[in-house]
């Protein structure tokens, strides 16, 4: 019995893995922003949008693995991964990318219609039909990559009612744009050494270490820019919250000058982590002034 339910457990632990729940947990979240921006009140509406994006990152994050089941065998940071382990086999990945697929589509479609059906769509494309294979072509797939971080809170405001040509939605997505390349740069920065190893094109065959970590630092500065711009247009009305990206935004500017006042030195973990977290103040600030409001 212990060894049935064991098993039972490394397998749930596997399949959360396929999916990278931590990022695709961001990504849900990123569209119940989009949704709370436009309604400005919790409602059971916002659940279908946030699941089925949800549900969409989880297949885009498998289907991911699949294309990339090679590349993973080859670098040490990836090749536990569930199906360069074995834990979890090419067909039963498809199987799953389909099946979460298709309940995606179910609960966009009852959320907002074709609409939503169709940004999804766009999000896998950018994701896995560009971004994925750009990888194995050049170290600037992160650029058309960076889009993909636009569409989960446009999906969100558009079932709450809103329109993908409205200017406010449009800032935020802009602010997700800045934010993706410094995330991807300072991750291929920091494992550049085994993305070349697995035969990959990395940064540092165009730039050097000391480049690039000046280039990376000022797309931080811009992401930081881009979210402090956002007050002007009347998103963050409370001074505490205001005060509080300010802070944050201070805070990840101090911890990156390194890439500035050292550059050339090896990236360390730390600068991913302070990029990612502020992504998450920024988030919650907004979503806290809409539910306050």
């Amino acid at each position: 019995m212990i060894k049935r339910s064991e098993k039972i457990f490394h397998g749930i632990q596997a399949y959360f893995a396929l999916v990278k729940i931590r990022i695709t947990s961001a990504v849900a979240l990123s569209t119940m922003l989009g949704y709370l921006l436009a309604a400005h009140i919790l409602s059971w509406d916002l659940a279908g949008p946030v699941i089925g994006i949800f549900l969409l990152a989880c297949a885009a994050a498998a289907l991911n693995q699949v294309q990339e089941k090679d590349v993973d065998s080859l670098m040490p940071r990836t090749a536990l991964r569930p199906i360069p382990s074995e834990k979890i086999s090419i067909k039963n990945a498809l199987v799953f990318v389909v099946t979460l697929s298709l309940l995606s589509i179910y609960f966009l479609y009852t959320s907002g219609g074709c609409v939503l059906v169709v940004l999804s769509a766009l999000a896998m494309i950018f994701y896995n039909a560009m971004y994925t294979p750009l990888k194995r072509i050049t170290p600037f797939a992160v650029i058309p990559g960076s889009f993909i971080g636009a569409i989960p809170p446009m999906v969100g405001w558009v079932a709450a009612g809103g329109s993908i040509m409205d200017l406010e939605i449009i800032l935020v997505a802009f602010f997700f744009i800045m934010w993706q390349i410094p995330h991807f740069w300072l991750l291929l920065l920091k494992n550049g050494g085994q993305y070349s190893k697995a035969g990959l094109p990395v940064l540092t065959d165009v730039f050097s270490i000391a480049s690039l970590s000046r280039i990376s630092f000022v797309w931080v500065m811009m992401s930081v820019a881009a979210a402090l711009f956002l007050p002007f247009f009347g998103y963050i009305d409370s001074i505490l919250l205001r005060v509080l990206l300010l802070i944050s935004s201070l805070v990840l500017v101090s911890l990156c000058s390194p890439l500035v006042t050292r550059p050339g030195l090896i990236v360390t973990k730390k600068y991913f982590i302070a990029i990612n977290f502020y992504l998450l103040v920024v988030m919650v600030v907004l979503i806290l002034n809409s539910v306050i409001e």
